[in-house]
């Protein structure tokens, strides 16, 4: 199972995120954008897990969250990876509750640690995928800054994702609300 583990977003962020794509579509050419339905803040990726490490997953998760409190999220501008002049991915940021999601993935990184998952080679950067480009090509993207929008952020999701030819599909395994 290929699995990863992320805070679910707003009707609203989601149709946010869409009108930023639309804006964004005719300034970027040979871009595979992320069906908004789709988009998701990921806190930690698991990658390819064996079925049986479910359930000691959801526990670490449960651990992890079960002191936190509701925040508060907010969009914040475009950025690039591995920047913004040629992309190779499109993202989002997270300005307000991002140092809150921060920390959960740094708990949740240690938790995972503890079960066997190794740590992540790369810093966390909280985003939201909007686009990926298999051969980047200079773009500008000024003025394309998505229109701000709040959520409250309330749980964290123990999400499968399969891929298929017309892309992933995604089904929630465990959902974990924050109870703090």
């Amino acid at each position: 199972m290929r699995l990863f583990i992320a805070i679910p977003l707003s009707v609203e962020i989601k149709k946010a995120l869409a009108d930023c794509q639309e804006i964004l579509k005719p300034k970027i050419s040979g871009a595979k954008w992320v069906e908004p339905e789709g988009i998701h803040l990921t806190v930690k990726f698991l990658g390819e897990t064996n079925e049986r490490r479910v359930g000691d997953i959801a526990a670490c998760c449960q651990r992890v969250v079960e002191a936190v409190e509701p925040f508060q999220i907010s969009l914040s501008g475009i950025g690039g990876f591995p920047n913004l002049v040629i992309p190779r991915v499109i993202w989002v940021g997270i300005s307000e509750g991002k140092e809150a999601v921060c920390q959960i993935a740094r708990d949740l990184e240690a938790s995972l640690k503890e079960i066997g998952f190794p740590k992540e080679a790369r810093p966390f950067s909280p985003h939201l995928t909007l686009a990926r480009i298999k051969f980047p090509k200079r773009v500008s993207l000024i003025a394309s800054e998505p229109e701000i929008r709040k959520m409250k952020a309330s749980s964290i999701q123990l999400i499968q994702s399969t891929l298929t030819p017309k892309g992933a599909t995604y089904q929630v395994l465990k959902e974990i609300r924050f109870e703090g």
